[in-house]
C-alpha cells in the first residue's frame, strides 16, 4: 500500500511543477513571439533595389535611366544595393566580388568597365587607377556608364596609341584617408599605374571624424575580444534579445566624438561649423599631399578632382530626388574649400563642383549618384585636363 509523501515534500513537488509549467510556457511564448517577429520581418522585407524604387517612384527612375525597361531598372537597383562588402586589411573593407548583368566587381576589389582590362595590369599599357567613393564606383549605373569607364573611352579617343586601361577603385563610403591607404597598398603589391586620379568631396564631409562606415562595428568587435563588451552569441539572433545585446556591447561613438573635438578644438568642446569645415578641408589636403608625394617618389602622376554634388550650386527645381540629412554640412565644406588659399591646393587639382545648372538633365540617378550622361561630362573634363597638361603625350 502506497503512503502519501510528507506534507513538506508534497508542497515542494507542487511548487516545482507549477514553476516548471510557468518556465516552459514562458519559453514557448518567447519562442513563439520571436518566430512571429521573424515571420513578420520576412513577409514585410523588401529587396534592397525595390526599396529605392518605392522611395523615389518609377517615374523618376525612368527619367534617370531612359534606355532601360522597368524590369532592368529594378535589376540594376538590386545589383547596386543588394551586394555585400568584404574585409580588406588596412582599408577595413572593399566592394565584394560580384557578377551580374549590369554590375561586376573583380576579386581584386575594382569594378569592371564595359571592357575589362587585364589583371595584373599590363605595364606596356597606360594604366590609370581611379579612387573615390560610391559616386566613382558608380552606384545606380551599369559598368560601362561609370565615370572611370567613360574616362577610358575619352582617353582612348584622345590618345589612341597609348592603349589606355582605367581601373575603377571607387568604393562605397570611401573618403580621402582610405583612398590614400588603398593607393599605397596597391603600390606595395607592385601595382603601379601611370596616373592615379582621386575623386573626392562628399564623403570627406559625410565622415568628418575620419572614421569609416564600419568603424563602430570594428570598435565593438575589438572591445568584445578584450572583454570590455559582451554579446549574447547565438541568443543575439533572437529579435527580442537584440536590444539587450546592443546594451551589453555598448556604443563608443561618444568617446570617439570627444577625441575628435579635442583634435579640432583644444578645449574639448564641440567645435563650431567653421572649425569642423576647416578640419575636414585640411585633412583632405594633407591626404592629397601624402598621396602626391608617394606618387612622385614612385613615378606615378596624381590628379585630385573635387567632385560635384547636388547640395552645392545645384538648382533644386531641377533635382528630383530628396536631399540627404547631411547636405548642410556638405555644402558648408564645399564653400570652405572655395576660400582656401590656392597655394594650399595640390599641384594638380581640378575643381568640378560648379557648372551643373548649365547642363541638361538628369544629372543624378538618386540623391547623390551621377547619371551616365553626367559621368560622361565629368570624364570628358578630366580627359581634356590631362590632354591640355601634356599627360597624354
Amino acid at each position: 500500500m502506497k503512503t502519501a509523501p510528507p506534507e513538506r515534500l508534497r508542497r515542494w513537488l507542487d511548487n516545482y511543477k507549477a514553476t516548471a509549467v510557468i518556465l516552459c510556457n514562458t519559453g514557448l511564448l518567447f519562442l513563439a513571439l520571436n518566430l512571429l517577429f521573424l515571420l513578420f520581418g520576412w513577409l514585410t522585407a523588401e529587396p534592397p533595389g525595390q526599396r529605392l524604387v518605392n522611395k523615389y517612384g518609377l517615374e523618376k527612375l525612368r527619367a534617370a535611366h531612359p534606355k532601360l525597361t522597368d524590369a532592368e531598372i529594378l535589376q540594376l537597383q538590386e545589383e547596386t544595393w543588394g551586394r555585400h562588402l568584404a574585409y580588406e586589411p588596412f582599408t577595413e573593407f572593399k566592394e565584394g566580388k560580384f557578377s551580374g548583368k549590369h554590375l561586376n566587381v573583380s576579386p581584386a576589389g575594382f569594378r569592371f568597365g564595359a571592357e575589362a582590362g587585364p589583371w595584373p595590369p599590363d605595364p606596356q599599357r597606360m594604366n590609370l587607377f581611379v579612387f573615390g567613393g560610391s559616386t566613382t564606383f558608380g552606384y545606380g549605373v551599369a559598368d560601362g556608364e561609370t565615370l572611370p569607364a567613360q574616362l577610358q573611352v575619352q582617353l582612348r579617343r584622345l590618345a589612341p596609341a597609348k592603349q589606355v586601361s582605367v581601373y575603377n577603385y571607387g568604393r562605397g563610403f570611401f573618403a580621402s584617408t582610405q583612398e590614400r591607404i588603398l593607393f599605397q597598398q596597391l603600390l606595395l603589391q607592385g601595382r603601379r599605374p601611370a596616373i592615379a586620379v582621386f575623386v573626392d568631396g562628399v564623403n570627406d564631409a559625410v565622415f568628418p571624424a575620419d572614421e569609416s562606415a564600419l568603424s563602430a562595428d570594428l570598435d565593438a568587435a575589438v572591445r568584445r575580444k578584450n572583454g570590455q563588451a559582451h554579446d549574447l552569441g547565438l541568443l543575439g539572433q533572437f529579435p527580442l534579445l537584440r536590444p539587450v545585446e546592443r546594451l551589453l556591447v555598448g556604443d563608443a561613438t561618444p568617446a570617439r566624438e570627444q577625441a575628435l573635438w579635442r583634435m579640432v578644438n583644444p578645449s574639448g568642446q564641440p567645435p563650431s561649423l567653421e572649425q569642423m569645415t576647416q578640419w575636414v578641408g585640411t585633412r583632405f589636403l594633407t591626404n592629397a599631399r601624402l598621396s602626391a608625394a608617394t606618387g612622385r617618389e614612385l613615378g606615378v602622376r596624381t590628379l585630385f578632382v573635387w567632385q560635384p554634388c547636388p547640395f552645392y550650386h545645384s538648382d533644386p527645381t531641377r533635382f528630383p530626388f530628396k536631399f540627404n540629412a547631411g547636405d548642410q554640412f556638405v555644402r558648408a565644406t564645399y564653400e570652405h574649400m572655395t576660400r582656401r588659399d590656392r597655394k594650399e591646393l595640390p599641384e594638380h587639382f581640378l575643381w568640378l563642383a560648379d557648372g551643373q545648372d548649365t547642363l541638361p538633365g538628369p544629372l543624378y540617378v538618386d540623391a547623390a549618384h551621377y547619371s551616365s550622361a553626367f559621368n560622361a561630362v565629368l570624364a570628358g573634363r578630366i580627359a581634356d585636363w590631362m590632354k591640355s597638361n601634356g599627360w597624354l603625350d
